[in-house]
This record gives structure tokens, sequence and C-alpha cells, in this order.
């Protein structure tokens, strides 16, 4: 086996929950004769280009979780590969990241279909789609995504408000506060979490979870404050021995600067979920995909569902749009407040 890895120029670990223990059918990851342990050891007892590849929703394992020889997965730029009908979005993905530790240059990113209507509008500026190396796992086993700088026109023309009026009439929603819809600039790259703050994250780092909906780690959390989030950063700052970005006295909180992790600005949020699309949702102006993209009220039940089922974004960021429609209902954390860490 010695032999047939040194003549390997890159090493995908694929890696399911059931082998990592998350389904709690028994973690083979504990078994130093598991095979698969065997040859990813050995791929990175050689120092070879190992690149884990989670399937079935398996999270990346964090230092604690792991047996001293795997330690360094964690430091390694893990690929979700979703064998839905992300499947082809994923796999384009990871063949960019193989190409990128082979020295080569990497290919295109596909193009989404948008309508031709679509086609006359200025073309927006943006970066280049999200690649493997630019991908970091945590001590608890987040993912996030380096956003590059750029810029993009903030806010909601009046023309798409009177469309979304129509499309959503019940909704509560004060859609003129997108307006006036004007240009903003990210001068400075930044980190973003692949998917809102789950449960079994939240509940890591702060011992319990404020949730209404349980039932699984997988969910996001919802029902917390923009007080319980800028908490939440600065413990999981401290967990990852980085300075927290935020000092807090009670109820006061201010912005000291540090290298933790922190919320992302309106802006910043705006700019990810849009993905350099200038179109009435991120993947398009046909709302009738809508269901492919969010769970809503119109197909959640009226509660939230597992992180990362519906389709992501063109930067790889998931249910940015919504999960479920808790938020009309006081839950502010899904969309607001912890829903990512950016640092």
């Amino acid at each position: 086996m010695t032999l047939r890895l040194s003549h390997c120029d890159v090493f995908l670990a694929v890696i399911g929950p059931d082998w990592a223990g998350q389904f709690n059918t028994g973690r083979r990851i504990d078994n130093p004769e598991d095979w698969v342990r065997i040859e990813i050891e050995a791929a990175l007892k050689q120092d070879l280009r190992v690149i884990p590849v989670l399937i079935d929703h398996a999270r990346m394992s964090s230092k604690a979780d792991l047996p001293p020889s795997l330690v360094p997965l964690v430091r390694r730029n893990a690929v979700r590969v979703d064998q839905e009908q992300d499947f082809h979005h994923h796999v384009d993905r990871l063949i960019r990241g193989i190409e990128f530790h082979l020295g080569r240059v990497p290919s295109a990113a596909p193009t989404q279909d948008r309508p031709r209507e679509a086609e006359a509008r200025p073309a927006v500026p943006q970066p280049p789609p999200p690649l493997p190396d630019r991908e970091r796992s945590n001590s608890i086993g987040m993912t996030l995504v380096r956003i590059e700088p750029g810029s993009f026109q903030m806010g909601t023309t009046k023309e798409q408000i009177d469309q979304l009026r129509r499309l959503f009439p019940n909704s509560q929603r004060d859609w003129f506060d997108e307006q006036p819809q004007h240009p903003v600039k990210i001068t400075r790259p930044f980190f973003l979490g692949t998917h809102p703050v789950t449960q079994g994250q939240y509940q890591a780092i702060m011992g319990s979870t404020p949730s209404l909906f349980k039932g699984s780690d997988d969910l996001p959390v919802e029902y917390v404050s923009w007080l319980d989030a800028v908490n939440f950063c600065n413990k999981m700052s401290e967990k990852d021995k980085q300075t927290p970005f935020y000092r807090i006295n009670g109820t006061f909180v201010a912005d000291v600067g540090g290298n933790g992790y922190r919320l992302p600005s309106e802006a910043e949020w705006e700019y990810a979920c849009r993905a350099g699309s200038a179109t009435l949702f991120p993947f398009g102006d046909d709302a009738g995909k809508l269901g492919e993209h969010a769970w809503y009220y119109r197909n959640s039940q009226s509660e939230t569902h597992h992180v990362g089922q519906k389709s992501s974004n063109a930067w790889g960021l998931y249910d940015l749009l919504c999960n479920s429609d808790v938020s009309r209902r006081g839950g502010a954390g899904v969309k607001d407040a912890a829903r990512r860490g950016a640092g």
C-alpha cells in the first residue's frame, strides 16, 4: 500500500457519517485496524496532498474527536459532496481543487442559466468562485469559505419590490427597507460559514440551545438574540485561541478588532448571498425554483430542517434565503443574529 500511495499526486479521503460515528452507529475511526483509517494515516505520514471529501452530510471532526494520528486532517481543506441535486456542482469544485493542488490553472466555474431578460443587465463585478484551498474547518467542525473582495449593487429596485409583493402578498416584511439600491464595495476578504450555525455547534460552545425545533444537531439554531450571537463568537474565538473581536460588558458591546470570529455586516451578508448575481434571487428571476434553494412557508411545514439540504448558491453557501419561516415567530437567530461567524 505504501508503494501505491507513493505514486499518488492527490489523496481523496472519502468520509461518511457512519465511519466517523456521527449517527451513533459506532466509531470505525477509533479502530486502528480499520483499513480506511490505515490508508489515511499512511497518506498523512507521507505528507501527500490529502483532501477530505465529506459525503452523506458528514461533518469534519474536531481535533478532540480524532485519534492523534488523524489530527492533521483538520488542517486540510475538506470538500463537501452532496450526492443529490448538487452533486455535479460539488464535483466540479472538487476537480478545480485537485487542479489547484497539481499546479494547473483551475477550470472555469460552470455558469448558471439565467432568464433571457437578465442578459441586458450590466455585468456585476464578482470574485472568483471559492475553491477548496480557500476553505477551512475549525475546532467544532464548521466549514468556512473565503469570500473575496468585490463590488455589487446593494438593495432592491422598485421593479423587484413590486414583483416580490405580487409573489408574497401576505408577507409582513417591509420590502421598501431594501431601497434605495446603491453600489457597495467590499474591500477586504473574509471567511463565512457555508451554512447556518447548527444546534450541535452552538451547544458545543454555549452548553445549551434555545431552539424551539429540536431533534438533531444538524438543525439550525434559532431563537438566538444578537447578544447571544456575539457571545457565541467570542467564546468560539477563545476555543480556537484567537483574540475575541468584541468586548462585552453586560448589554454593552464594543468592537475591538481582534482576529477572532465576528458577525458579518449587512453588506457582507448580502454580497455573499447574491454571489455575483443581479437577479431577483441568487439563482435567477424564476420564483418557481425557490423551493429548490430554500425552506419557506410553502414547503417547510413551519419547521426548520437540516442545514445544507437545498441547493447552494454559486459560491457554495447554503440556506442563505431561509430555513423555514420561524423568523416570523421570533426566531431571529436563523436569519439575523447567529447565522454565520465571519473572521
